[in-house]
Parts: structure tokens; sequence; C-alpha cells
């Protein structure tokens, strides 16, 4: 599990390095409703952060192919 880790942390950074810095959230700041959305929206970092999340997690499913449904259940299990 520490190999995959570094594997993923690895991947995470490599792929941070090639696409460059993004510049809006994730999602439609027109459409935030919580407060937390609408914070990400208002402060340009935390937007900037949650965009680059997104694209890594993206990339990570991509990349795990097969094994991004333990991904997806691990992520779901965080966000709870």
């Amino acid at each position: 599990m520490k190999r995959f880790r570094l594997v993923f942390c690895t991947l995470v950074w490599l792929l941070g390095a090639v696409c460059g810095q993004a510049s809006a959230a994730s999602f439609s700041c027109s459409k935030a409703q919580s407060k937390i959305e609408k914070t990400i929206c208002a402060t340009k970092e935390l937007s900037e952060l949650d965009e680059h999340l997104a694209r890594y997690y993206g990339a990570a499913r991509i990349a795990l192919r097969d094994a991004q449904s333990c991904l997806v259940s691990d992520q779901r299990a965080w966000l709870r």
C-alpha cells in the first residue's frame, strides 16, 4: 500500500508539473450553493487548488484504469 501511495503521489506531482497552472474552480461558480463552494469561488488560491485537485483526481482515474473503482470508493469515503 505504501508503494501504491508513493507511485500515486509521484504521478500527481508529475501531472501538476506538466499541466501548468489553473485559474478557475473545478465547478461552475455561478452554480455555487454551499458556503464551501462560495468560499472556493471567492478565493483565487482556493479556486486554483480545487482545479488542480480535480485534474489530478481525473488523471489518477485514467492512470488506474481497471483499479479506479478503489480510488472512487476511497474518495467517496473521504468526502463523508
